[in-house]
């Protein structure tokens, strides 16, 4: 997340005041890339709006782009920019929900990559309460430990209150899925399965929403494919020595959701096959399976579907990892192609809930601002932990 100016930047405890966009490239020739970032509104959707829009601010060619060292196999260059510039280009002056696409500058039509973040302004004290509560997963009649998240934010004065029209609340790492409570669903039917949300704005001239049925969750299971040891680059595939199990405690405690990298030499900087492999004490489950983590966005996806083996009476799953620290973990449910979503979507069946289990959260605080044609703004964010 990235924090822009007005307000008391000490009131966000989070954000950085620049970006860094990374990527790899296979590539022919030399790749000549050019950024552009794009408003959107808290849905994604791209912002109609020709004074948010400044497509001459909000692009550049600008990439630092470099080989890679003799033998690295699945990539021949990498790329990256930084963001804002102290020259002006790629100045952002509106907060609110951005997607920074990539584009082939001889033909933009062609989208090399694209990926999400957010930028947001200190004009809102913002206040995150956990509590500890139940949690009702769909897969079980067993009542399991749970949380309940309160979310309060002051605007400033020069605010109004009930132009506060969402507070969206995201498991760190976990970027494409938010809990949402909204003005515009509050007089919804809570959802069967999930996290519940009901919105309480205007309150005292506040925003107020509070989250319930989160599951405590478990630390994350960790692959260190950093250790060179353990996981060699032969060009096999590779997996770990035993497979997984079911659980319920955990041995160390994890990252928060985000892989590290920090600890991978440069000659090493490559991607290798992975298999992970899952016991259910040798049976299927009546569930779909899917393995999650900060190599797919926490977000169960078909190429990440587990098959079960009967021969080796296992869950597997094979794809391309990059070499780094990685978190991840197993999640069942219902898979409807139709809309490509994993119903009815729980961890806990094969991950356990842990009560102890140390889970960052973060509220975004959206404002509907009437002026200059409209648009979304983030005027706050708030942090706060479970297991403490």
């Amino acid at each position: 997340m990235l924090r822009i100016g007005g307000g008391d930047a000490d009131r966000l405890s989070v954000g950085a005041t620049a970006l860094t966009i990374e990527l790899d490239l296979m590539s022919e020739t030399y790749p000549n890339l050019e950024l552009r970032l794009v408003h959107c509104d808290r849905h994604w959707q791209p912002t109609e709006n020709i004074f948010v829009q400044d497509f001459m601010r909000l692009r550049s060619h600008d990439w630092d782009i470099r080989p890679t060292i003799a033998g690295t196999r699945h990539y021949n260059y990498s790329a990256s920019i930084t963001f804002p510039r102290a020259d002006g280009m790629l100045r952002i002056q509106h907060s609110g929900n951005y997607i920074a696409r990539i584009l082939d500058i001889y033909d933009d039509e062609v989208v090399v990559a694209e990926t999400r973040f957010f930028v947001a302004e200190a004009r809102a004290d913002v206040e995150l309460y956990t509590y500890g509560d139940f949690f009702d997963s769909p897969l079980t009649d067993v009542i399991q430990k749970g949380m309940r998240i309160r979310v309060e934010a002051r605007p400033d004065v020069d605010l109004f209150s009930n132009q506060i029209n969402a507070i969206h609340l995201y498991r760190w790492g976990d970027w494409k899925r938010p809990a949402v409570a909204s003005s515009d669903g509050m007089f919804d039917d809570p959802p069967l399965t999930g996290t519940r949300a009901r919105w309480e704005s205007f309150l005292g001239g506040m925003g107020v929403a509070e989250f319930s049925n989160i599951a405590s969750g478990n630390e994350h299971r960790i692959l260190d494919l950093t250790d060179i040891a353990i996981f060699p680059a032969l060009g096999q595939v590779l997996t770990t020595p035993l497979s997984d199990l079911p659980r319920q405690g955990f041995l160390e405690f994890d990252n928060n959701g985000v892989a590290e990298t920090r600890f991978v030499s440069s000659r090493d900087e490559d991607y290798v096959e992975f298999e992970f492999r899952l016991d259910l004490t040798g049976r299927a489950a009546r569930e779909d399976i899917f393995v999650v983590g900060t190599f797919n966005d926490w977000t169960p996806a078909p190429e990440w579907r587990m098959q079960f083996d009967s021969t080796s009476g296992m869950y597997e799953a094979r794809g391309l990892l990059r070499r780094a620290r990685h978190e991840y973990q197993y999640v069942a449910g219902t898979w409807d192609a139709a809309t490509a979503t994993l119903l009815g979507e729980d961890a806990s069946l094969i991950e356990g809930n842990n009560a102890q289990a140390m889970h960052p959260y973060m509220a975004l605080i959206y404002y509907r601002d009437l002026g200059s044609g409209g648009y979304d703004r983030i005027i706050g964010a708030g942090m706060g932990w479970t297991g403490r």
